[in-house]
Parts: C-alpha cells; sequence; structure tokens
C-alpha cells in the first residue's frame, strides 16, 4: 500500500465489513482502505503496525509533524509576548533578526520556533531578550491580553494533563515541558508551587467555538441493583455524550462505587448530565472528579 494512503487512512472494510486496523488479515480476505482528506496517523499505529518498513515510516511522519506543530505553536506564543510588549515578529527587519537569533545562539527562526513549541524555551522570556537584544522600548500591556488560546487542535504539542483532565469551561494554565505544553487546571495541585513562574507556566483560556470532545472523570456512589449500570448508560447516552471507560467497587452496605471516564464537549455539557444522573432511582451521590487523589480515593462507608 501506497505510504500517502496509508498516512490519511481512517478506517477500513475486511470482506465488506468495516473492521478496526489493528485486526490481522488473512490470506484470500479482500481489503477496502477508507481515506480521509486529513492525515490520521496516529502514535497508536505503532502498537499494530507489522512490517519495520511501515513502523518506520510511522515515525518519521509522526517526527515530522511534531516539528511542524510546534513550529506554529513556538511562533503563536512568541507572536502573543511580543504583543505583549507592543513589538510584531513580521516587522523585525532581518538583521534585526539575525542579531536577536545571534544573540539567543540559534541558527534559524524555525529552529527558535521549534524550541519555544516543544517547551524548551518560554515564549515570553524570549520575547523579552529579543527586544533587550535589539534595544527596543516595549510599551506593557494589561496581563490579560498575554493569553493562548486553547483550539483544540493543536496536536502532538499540546497535551492535557491527566492528572486533573481539564475541560473547556474550566480556568486552566499552561505548564512547560520537553514535550511542549501541558494545559492543566488551574486548581491542580499538581502546579500550584510552580504557576506564577513564567518560565514554567503560561495563561491559557479556551476557544469559544471548540469542536473536539475532552476527557473527564466522574464518581458515582449507588444502592446496587440489577439493571443500574444499564440505566446509567442509556441515560449518558441520551445526553449525547460517550463512555470511555467504566470502572465499579463493591462498597459496604449494598453500595456500589463506579468511576466513569466521559468524553464532554465542557462544563456545561457535563453539568447538565450529572444533574441527570442524580435524579435517577438508587443514585447517592454524583461528582466530577478533579484531582488524582480523589480518583485513587476509596469510598468509605
Amino acid at each position: 500500500m501506497h505510504t500517502d494512503i496509508g498516512h490519511h487512512c481512517r478506517a477500513c472494510r475486511i470482506n465488506r465489513k468495516l473492521a478496526p486496523l489493528s485486526v490481522p488479515l488473512e490470506s484470500g480476505q479482500t481489503v477496502e482502505i477508507l481515506r480521509d482528506k486529513i492525515p490520521q496517523t496516529s502514535p497508536a499505529w505503532l502498537n499494530f503496525a507489522v512490517s519495520s518498513r511501515a513502523r518506520n515510516s510511522i515515525r518519521t511522519y509522526l517526527s515530522n509533524l511534531k516539528i511542524s506543530e510546534a513550529r506554529k505553536l513556538g511562533k503563536k506564543l512568541l507572536d502573543q509576548s511580543l504583543g505583549h510588549q507592543n513589538v510584531k515578529l513580521r516587522h523585525l527587519k532581518k538583521d534585526e533578526l539575525k542579531e536577536a537569533l545571534d544573540a539567543l545562539g540559534v541558527k534559524s527562526l524555525n529552529s527558535l520556533l521549534e524550541e519555544i513549541g516543544l517547551g524548551k524555551r518560554v515564549g515570553n522570556v524570549v520575547a523579552r531578550q529579543m527586544i533587550s537584544f535589539l534595544d527596543k522600548e516595549g510599551e506593557e500591556k494589561s496581563s490579560n491580553n498575554l493569553s493562548l488560546e486553547i483550539t483544540g487542535t493543536e496536536g502532538l504539542v499540546v497535551n492535557y494533563a491527566t492528572c486533573c483532565k481539564p475541560i473547556p469551561g474550566d480556568s486552566v494554565i499552561g505548564h512547560f515541558t520537553t514535550n511542549g505544553l501541558v494545559v492543566h487546571q488551574e486548581r491542580c495541585k499538581n502546579i500550584l508551587s510552580i504557576r506564577e513562574d513564567p518560565s514554567q507556566c503560561f495563561p491559557v483560556n479556551w476557544h469559544e467555538e471548540l469542536q473536539r470532545e475532552f476527557s473527564t472523570d466522574v464518581k458515582i456512589l449507588a444502592s446496587d441493583e440489577p439493571g443500574l449500570l444499564a440505566t446509567m448508560a442509556a441515560a449518558i447516552t441520551n445526553a449525547s455524550t460517550n463512555i470511555e471507560s467504566i470502572h465499579t467497587q463493591e462498597l459496604d452496605q449494598g453500595h456500589i462505587e463506579f468511576i466513569l471516564t466521559l468524553q464532554v464537549k465542557g462544563r456545561d455539557q457535563l453539568a447538565i448530565l450529572i444533574r441527570k444522573l442524580r435524579k435517577l432511582k438508587n443514585i447517592l451521590s454524583v461528582q466530577r472528579i478533579h484531582d488524582q487523589e480523589m480518583r485513587e480515593a476509596q469510598t468509605l462507608h
């Protein structure tokens, strides 16, 4: 199969039936590849790719994609940081830009943007350094304007923390790591000690029109009755919400605890769902899990 077809593959039919891409093929089967205009290559494909050629092709594509996305994110971060000082990157003259890059010790603007996007350099620190090198007088703007807008489509260089699982509507903050920017809830205990450090954290906010869904965890305590899980699943489905995973734990006094990982578009959708679940028979409590400690805590009765 041609490499370009593979990168745009979104699903397949085996003997005219839809099947996961991970299904091993057998001799004599007919395979139809369903393509998408947008490349669909995912790191998860490495788990089931068989040939070394396919695995190397996936790795190369993801590496190039990560570099491209890192540069886009780096440019956005640097543009916003320079804009905070009323300086625009596109207005810098070639000799000014070269002088700044030389002073920063990077060979090209793309290299600098890539390092910022991957978290190896901090955009607002680089902006101040560039202004200092070029002896430009920056005019400070309100800090409210210095914020990266999260669209949910940034790709491999913007990740969402698994400890607090932020969703649109949450107050959030970005944490610079060696793998890019990780978005946390502002209340997340894992970043409380560094959230005011501009070299490690950066203010972010949600774009008004996000098209993707985000994972969040909900803890439900209930009286254990036959058919309870089916009733909850129906309520969740009727609320146009997908269930990613379910974990159960039997407790004392005939109680049962459910930890549900759900796919939601934001806090509003989640709030509506929680209200519906609380009205179901035998449901004792429903609450969103905001941190790892709460996720791991065992309910005592």
